[in-house]
């Protein structure tokens, strides 16, 4: 325990180090790495490397997770809309920081164990789907903050449906082996080509996105 704690101690000095802001970083200094993933992978806890998770998938890249939830602009009144639930760590620490979190994990056996996990460690005000996140409706209601954890060929444009009017959504943009995190205002402005241009940031690396976007 005593070098887990360590680990995380070093992996918050480093979302320090990358500028992350503070209220972002308490919400992963909040939530602990090994409520979420297999005793196995133990000693790559806090690291910056994606873990297994089971079912062929692997965790987010840490650094680059705190950047698009810091990017996504959450507010304590929001509710967030996350695609791509995973082993729940990410839902985990959006739920510090909004309202409500809806995610939907398009495997199901994944979406059970992270109920599971979030039924133990109390977090009752997170909602969790098993479906393909990419062919949302209105039925589940609108968001404030949308967020996909997998990597998008193409804008989600769909999302715009069940996003509040200003708000964004932040999603990796690109080939498999690499993307950029993506920003699109739910903003349509007539005098500018696509009406809803997405403006690029850092690159990272997420697994393809399942779905129509992938």
């Amino acid at each position: 325990m005593r070098q887990l704690k360590k680990r995380k101690e070093e992996f918050i000095k480093i979302l320090q180090k990358n500028k992350i802001p503070k209220k972002v970083i308490d919400a992963f200094a909040a939530v602990n790495q090994e409520d979420f993933f297999d005793e196995i992978y133990e000693d790559r806890l806090y690291g910056l490397e994606p873990i297994p998770i089971g079912r062929g998938e692997t965790s987010d890249e840490p650094l680059a997770l705190a950047r698009m939830i810091h990017y996504c602009g959450i507010k304590k009144d929001f509710h967030v809309l996350e695609i791509g639930t995973g082993s729940g760590y990410s839902t985990a620490v959006l739920a510090q920081l909004a309202k409500s979190v809806t995610t939907i994990e398009i495997d199901e056996t994944l979406a059970v164990r992270a109920k599971e996990r979030f039924k133990k460690l109390g977090l009752s005000h997170i909602r969790i789907f098993a479906g393909d996140g990419t062919e949302i409706d209105d039925s589940l209601g609108l968001y404030d903050g949308v967020i996909v954890l997998a990597g998008c060929r193409k804008r989600p444009l769909l999302l715009l449906h069940v996003a509040k009017p200003d708000s964004m959504i932040v999603f990796p943009m690109g080939p498999a082996h690499q993307q950029q995190i993506a920003l699109l205002l739910n903003h349509r402005d007539d005098s500018v080509e696509g009406l809803y241009p997405v403006v690029f940031k850092e690159f990272c690396s997420f697994m393809p996105i399942i779905g129509m976007y992938g």
